[in-house]
């Protein structure tokens, strides 16, 4: 094989940085790969948390609602049966009224009373 007129005139870049030379492969056999990632997932969030909290407060929500809704049908409910009752007392107040004048005009009557 024929060698290029290049040969031996060509020599790679050294890479550095601040002048220290990368030293890649070294460094990435000192790092734990367990303990990145135990560090990793202790710092995540913690989803399965948060989907818990998630469905206690949504149903602490809806309990509410059921609760104020039932507050409100039982004061409808009340309310209702006080104006029903407070209908039947004038009308038998009205009714008694009534009598009451029929038996004052009675007692006018000469001969009736």
């Amino acid at each position: 094989m024929a060698r290029s007129r290049f040969a031996g005139m060509f020599s790679p870049i050294q890479l550095s940085s601040g002048g220290v030379g990368s030293n890649a492969g070294s460094a990435a056999s000192a790092v734990s790969t367990g303990d990145t990632f135990g560090s990793i997932r202790e710092t995540s969030p913690k989803y399965d948390q948060i989907a818990a909290d998630a469905m206690a407060t949504r149903s602490a929500e809806k309990q509410a609602a059921v609760a104020a809704e039932a507050q409100v049908t039982a004061a409808a409910v009340q309310g209702k049966a006080q104006v029903k009752a407070a209908e039947k007392s004038a009308s038998a107040q009205g009714k008694s009224g009534i009598g009451q004048i029929a038996g004052a005009a009675f007692s006018l009557i000469p001969g009736l009373g």
